[in-house]
């Protein structure tokens, strides 16, 4: 897992509107997931989920079908973490956690590009975030100053 924290703010902002996560990837295996979840971090060290969302990298392209990964090629993927209306208070952080993994609230992914709900035997996936001039991978989001209300 990657864990990526902001500075705290210095002022009350609100987070509000969609979530994206646009990640270059490329794995080791014929599939893998890329999940990203959006917290805001307490002073106190509580994370709490903001929202999160999940992309087979088969199917990057949508459910309908699936293309096959080929191993070492770095993909663009949009994970869609759903929308947020949050206020981020003075001294907390908004983290982003990025993994291969959000089980059990989704499917486990075997890695083989099979069909994974019959079969038992999983590859191991190493998997690479880039992150260049060329292969921008970010957060997207929408922060406005606080409302007050």
């Amino acid at each position: 897992m990657l864990v990526f924290t902001s500075e705290p703010f210095t002022e009350a902002l609100d987070v509000i509107g969609p979530v994206q996560l646009v990640a270059h990837v490329s794995t080791s295996a014929a599939d893998t997931d890329i999940a990203a979840k959006l917290l805001d971090v307490h002073p106190n060290g509580f994370a709490q989920r903001l929202c999160d969302g999940l992309v087979r990298l088969r199917f990057r392209g949508g459910h309908d079908r699936a293309v096959p990964v080929e191993p070492g090629t770095v993909y663009e993927v949009e994970v869609q973490m759903w929308d947020t209306a949050q206020p981020v208070l003075p001294d907390h952080r908004i983290r982003v956690e990025i993994a291969s993994s959000a089980h059990p609230k989704f499917a486990v992914n075997l890695g083989t590009g099979g069909d994974d709900t019959t079969a038992t035997k999983g590859v191991i996936a190493r998997n690479v975030l880039h992150h260049d001039a060329a292969r921008p991978s970010r957060l997207v989001l929408t922060v406005v100053p606080a409302s007050g209300g």
